[in-house]
């Protein structure tokens, strides 16, 4: 964490020790870090720290085949006023962790986003 910065009185020099300590209390600033259950995000506006959801359910759908305690390649699946659809995102990787879930290729089901692990878990697979 850098030092306190000492205010500058009027008609006093500004030295380059006093504005390098500027420029090493800004940089620190692009260095911020949060844990869970805390998130951190940036934008236009800057640094946004908040809350974290605490949980992260989804509907997916395979592009690749799951077998019992493994993982596979899945999009998520978002509702666009008529039917189910692949989302605007990247795919996750759904994995089985108490190893009894198979799936095929285009099978749907819905999985959780383990926030300790980072692992989407399946909770459901498609069940007849």
């Amino acid at each position: 964490m850098p030092r306190s910065l000492r205010r500058v009185r009027p008609g006093e020099p500004v030295t380059a020790s006093w504005a390098n300590a500027v420029a090493d209390a800004i940089t620190a600033l692009g260095r911020l870090s949060v844990a869970p259950p805390l998130e951190l995000s940036r934008d236009a506006a800057g640094y946004r720290i908040r809350l974290a959801t605490l949980e992260k359910i989804e509907l997916f759908e395979l592009t690749e085949d799951l077998s019992a305690g493994s993982s596979a390649a899945a999009d998520v699946l978002a509702f666009d006023a008529a039917a189910w659809n692949p989302a605007a995102t990247a795919s996750i990787l759904v994995t089985d962790p108490i190893g009894s879930f198979e799936g095929l290729i285009g099978d749907r089901g819905i999985a959780m986003l383990h926030r300790q692990s980072g692992l989407w878990l399946v909770l459901q697979l498609q069940c007849s």
